[in-house]
């Protein structure tokens, strides 16, 4: 019934990044559709800060997922992994920036 995908990238603090925001794309979306993401920072739950949507329901058109973060500062490299489901829409893009 649900689509999944996971999706996995190296954080590397050297960049002086420490604060991203990942986006999950999904087209078609209408009264039952539902999307949900689970994000992990180092093999632990990640917490999104306030401004993220990690779940959705019944949204028309394009719709998406997002997790607003900060990499924890005392990480040469972190390891992000994200899984998602998703159902009754169509999975497009996913995207991960410096913000």
């Amino acid at each position: 019934m649900f689509d999944s995908r996971e999706v996995e990238c190296a954080l590397d603090s050297t960049s002086g990044a420490r604060r991203y925001a990942l986006q999950v794309n999904f087209s078609g979306g209408h009264d039952d559709t539902m999307a949900k993401m689970a994000p992990m920072l180092d093999g632990a739950p990640l917490s999104c800060e306030a401004g993220s949507k990690t779940q959705l329901m019944g949204e028309d058109g394009d719709v998406s997922l997002l997790c607003l973060f900060t990499a924890p500062r005392d990480a040469r490299r972190s390891v992000l992994l994200v899984s998602f489901t998703w159902s009754h829409a169509q999975y497009e893009s996913y995207s991960l920036s410096e913000r």
